[in-house]
């Protein structure tokens, strides 16, 4: 509603003088009222985002809206402050994305604080991913045999994320959620990162891997945790004999340790140091050389 007309008194010698009342608005001024409206309609608009695009670390976020003004906006992801690189009434760019102690895979809100302090916010749903050659896994149960996996102090625990990357010289790695994995033979080392709910990501340390550095030597080692045939011969489970480099695939030699649930994920034989025995059941039981068919055939 409108307010009431004021009147401004000046004292003078003598007293008030009538003609010295003067309401507000003869004065020219405007009802707060009215400017507060006239401000709304030019600049106080909400802003509101429409959609968020790219959400790994270290990489580039777009914010896509309206009424974001023209410069002068803050972002924050999961109350991470961001470094903004690029803004206009539509388009907000965040370049590098930080993830503080934010983990990958949780959502998270976007938002975004205008020069003139309003807000808006967006739910990440899929949460931050690793930063680009990186890939991540969730911990459920760790594999009760610390040898079988990786560990950290404090150990591993359900709820603990595992992020890999900075593969050396090349390969693939491939994380399990009981902290365990498995690798190409072409991987010497890698990074490794925890994080721990409440405790955000620890120091990396680097997990090198033995078989990735015998790159002069000429056979491989493996055990058959399955049966099947090598260039003719059968080899039964428990087998232990030696492969030529050139025949190692991570089709057909699995580098899954034994405690692994997924065990054996990749191939019927599995790597095993080059000072194991040889064994051959067939010689060990003097079975004929007529046996049950394999499960698989491979090489």
């Amino acid at each position: 509603m409108p307010f009431p007309l004021l009147t401004l008194t000046r004292l003078v010698p003598g007293g008030i003088a009538a003609s010295q009342l003067r309401p507000l608005t003869a004065l020219g001024l405007v009802p707060l009222v009215r400017r507060t409206a006239a401000l709304n309609s030019v600049g106080l608009q909400p802003p509101s985002i429409t959609a968020v695009t790219g959400a790994a670390y270290q990489g580039q976020m777009v914010i896509a809206g309206i009424n974001f003004g023209a410069s002068g906006a803050a972002v924050t992801i999961g109350g991470v402050a961001q470094t903004v690189t690029g803004q206009t009434t539509t388009s907000i760019t965040v370049n590098p994305i930080a993830r503080g102690s934010l983990g990958y895979g949780y959502a998270v809100p976007v938002v975004v604080t205008t020069a003139l302090g309003l807000t808006a916010s967006y739910s990440l749903t899929t949460g931050l991913t690793p930063q680009s050659g990186w890939v991540a896994t969730a911990i459920s149960t760790p594999n009760p045999t610390a040898g079988y996996r990786m560990t950290s102090v404090p150990d591993l625990a359900a709820g603990d994320e595992i992020a890999v990357g900075n593969i050396v010289p090349s390969g693939t790695v491939t994380l399990y959620s009981d902290g365990t994995f498995a690798c190409t033979f072409d991987v010497a080392q890698f990074t490794a990162e925890v994080w721990t709910t409440g405790g955000g990501w620890g120091t990396q340390a680097v997990q090198i891997i033995s078989q990735g550095q015998t790159t002069q030597t000429t056979t491989i080692r493996v055990k058959a945790v399955a049966a099947g045939f090598y260039q003719g011969d059968y080899r039964d489970i428990g087998d232990v004999f030696d492969i030529a480099q050139s025949d190692y695939s991570p089709y057909n030699v699995s580098l899954v340790p034994v405690g692994n649930p997924d065990y054996p994920l990749y191939g019927w034989m599995m790597q095993v140091p080059s000072t194991t025995p040889l064994y051959d059941a067939a010689s060990a039981t003097g079975a004929s050389s007529t046996r049950q068919a394999p499960r698989r055939t491979v090489l």
